[in-house]
């Protein structure tokens, strides 16, 4: 198996001669181009939650602490990965 890290511009089309790709995503850019044979999904590599603790209710506290659904929006480093079909 053959990997490798390759610095891409992304005013430019993605190098050939891989099976996938991992591209760092941000909320102002569009997804890349892809490639005829690929798929591509935006995925969260890593997330964050900073709670707002005086915009929390009693009932807020009580459904984090049983579902961990979280009060307010949580944060991510977002990667497209586009792959192979």
């Amino acid at each position: 198996m053959n990997e490798g890290y390759v610095t891409v511009d992304p005013a430019q089309p993605l190098p050939e001669g891989y099976d996938a790709y991992v591209v760092a995503a941000t909320y102002d850019d569009p997804p890349p181009a892809v490639p005829e044979g690929f798929t591509i999904e935006r995925i969260a590599l890593r997330s964050w939650w900073l709670p707002d603790w005086p915009g929390a209710s009693v009932g807020d506290v009580t459904r984090w602490l049983f579902t961990r659904h979280t009060w307010n929006p949580t944060g991510s480093s977002d990667q497209w990965i586009i792959r192979r079909v």
